[in-house]
């Protein structure tokens, strides 16, 4: 048996195709249209999310920001500090630039063709605090006192500096007394050892003299490879001075002489030296008599 359709039909039948074509048409585009708008967001909130970081990134490829500049006196212990001494800065404990005083006891100057200590920095350091530092010939490397100063981009400050350092005046031993590293004798402050003082006695006008007469001790003679600080005069045993020259006036007779000098150390040399006065057969037979 053959279907036929009478001509109603077949335009029945040619528009529900025709509707169901176009059903699938606007599926299709829909579909489409929702994954585009899909895609769209997804792209957006990548963009978001990879913004700060691109903002980020740029920034740090960005030229660094210009240094920060100091400039002022430095004082060593009270005094202008001499010229080579060295000034550093740092930052966080690294240091971020260095400069040297001049003879006029400064680092640096104001004016815009002066030197100046040039302190090196990032945008995260705004704010920090800067540490200086000095160091010279004789003394090591020292933080100076506290000055305050926080590091910003761009600027240009007058800091005056002070610093209390230990002085190396070429001493060798930690010793304070100045002994030598071994410690166990006296020492100059070089590392040698330190030599006892020799004492030295002159007598005037001399060792034989007339009875009443005024005689001279002097020391004067005496040496040391330090410092000679105290003498002791005695005669026969009895003190009579403790300067570099004494005078005394003894009675007839021979007498001892003795002086004991000290140096710097604390070490002692001792001389003595006989001294006649008048008529000493007079007076031994005087006293053999008694």
């Amino acid at each position: 048996m053959i279907d036929t359709f009478t001509p109603f039909e077949q335009r029945s039948v040619s528009n529900r195709s025709e509707d169901d074509a176009r059903s699938e048409t606007h599926g299709t585009r829909r579909i489409v249209t929702v994954g585009l708008v899909a895609l769209l967001v997804c792209a957006v909130a990548i963009g978001a999310i990879a913004a700060p970081a691109l903002a980020q990134d740029n920034q740090n490829d960005g030229p660094p920001p210009l240094p920060a500049a100091y400039h002022g006196d430095l004082e060593i212990n009270g005094d202008p500090a001499d010229a080579g001494v060295v000034v550093e800065a740092e930052i966080d404990g690294e240091v971020r630039g260095s400069s040297t005083v001049g003879e006029n006891g400064s680092y640096g100057g104001p004016d815009a063709e002066d030197q100046k200590l040039e302190v090196d920095g990032t945008d995260a350091d705004a704010g920090e605090n800067v540490t200086f530092y000095v160091e010279g010939e004789d003394f090591d490397r020292t933080a100076v006192d506290s000055a305050n100063v926080t590091w910003e981009p761009e600027t240009v400050s007058q800091v005056d500096l002070s610093a209390a350092v230990d002085i190396d005046d070429g001493s060798g031993g930690d010793n304070d007394d100045g002994s030598d590293d071994g410690g166990n004798e006296p020492g100059d402050g070089s590392g040698a050892v330190d030599s006892p003082p020799s004492a030295v006695i002159d007598i005037s006008p001399g060792t034989n003299v007339d009875g009443g007469e005024t005689v001279t001790l002097s020391a004067a003679g005496s040496s040391d490879d330090g410092e000679i600080v105290g003498y002791e005069w005695t005669v026969d045993g009895d003190a009579v001075g403790t300067d570099e020259s004494v005078s005394v006036s003894p009675e007839d007779g021979v007498h001892e002489v003795a002086l004991t000098v000290t140096d710097n150390a604390s070490q002692t040399d001792t001389a003595t030296e006989t001294l006649t006065v008048g008529d000493t057969e007079h007076t031994d037979h005087h006293r053999r008599r008694c």
